[in-house]
């Protein structure tokens, strides 16, 4: 769901299928991650969505729900700005947002704070493929019993077919 949507294009390029800008106010997204016959989450709107020069979103929220951890991680606040965007070619995905992991204190990791993160992918479906950094500024971590007070994360991916690879990271 969205509050608003707004799209602005020069009609050359509507004739083209494509749009110009696309800007979402407060979109609400929902994601249950977990056993495939419970969980099974229908992104195939992607695909529908035409190739786009600057999708914006501003205020958003991301919710993702892991039913086997009973993990649940918020993303709030998002600001989020893709270039050159198209379901087939990716694009390059720009986001700030708010973080609140959730979960049992056995299990889970629960961390309160913000990040940003600077993707550029090369294809968004059927699986994202790019390469990228996060950046995590953590106030408050804890995983089972080890608990972390302010915490930096650098941690630079590549995200392949069926994998995610972490080369390294850095932690402070």
């Amino acid at each position: 769901s969205s509050a608003a949507m707004s799209v602005s294009s020069r009609p050359a390029k509507v004739l083209s299928g494509e749009i110009e800008r696309v800007v979402l106010k407060q979109p609400k997204l929902r994601i249950r991650i977990g056993n495939r016959k419970d969980t099974e989450t229908d992104l195939s709107f992607i695909n529908r969505i035409p190739p786009v020069d600057l999708l914006v979103i501003e205020k958003g929220q991301i919710t993702l729900l892991f039913t086997e951890s009973m993990q649940e991680i918020v993303l709030n606040d998002i600001d989020l700005t893709v270039k050159d965007f198209s379901p087939e070619k990716g694009g390059m995905l720009m986001l700030k947002a708010g973080l609140e992991a959730s979960g049992n204190a056995k299990k889970a990791m629960n961390a309160h704070g913000f990040i940003q993160s600077e993707l550029n992918l090369s294809s968004l479906m059927p699986r994202p493929i790019g390469t990228g950094i996060i950046h995590a500024d953590l106030t408050g971590t804890s995983v089972g019993n080890s608990t972390f007070g302010k915490s930096v994360l650098d941690i630079p991916l590549s995200l392949e077919k069926n994998r995610i690879r972490i080369p390294g990271a850095d932690i402070s």
